[in-house]
């Protein structure tokens, strides 16, 4: 059975808040406020990645976590 990516995306975040011993609701804010924090630091090297990363903009939870998953697994595939 294939879950879908809503279904994904509850699993990740409920993983992530039983892992840290904090609620789904508290994880959900945190990764929210990584990316609003990122998002708002001057042009940087960071610019340039965030652009390439996620080219329409400031990405949703869900994109940004499907996007740093592909990236991992491509930088793991690399690696070995």
């Amino acid at each position: 059975m294939k879950l879908d990516e809503k279904q994904e995306l509850r699993l990740i975040l409920k993983r992530l808040a039983e892992e840290n011993g904090v609620s789904v609701e508290q994880v959900k804010s945190d990764i929210r406020k990584a990316i609003d924090e990122t998002w708002a630091i001057p042009d940087s090297p960071f610019k340039a990645r965030q652009r390439k990363l996620f080219p329409n903009g400031k990405p949703s939870i869900a994109e940004f976590i499907y996007k740093m998953s592909q990236t991992v697994m491509e930088t793991d595939d690399k690696d070995e």
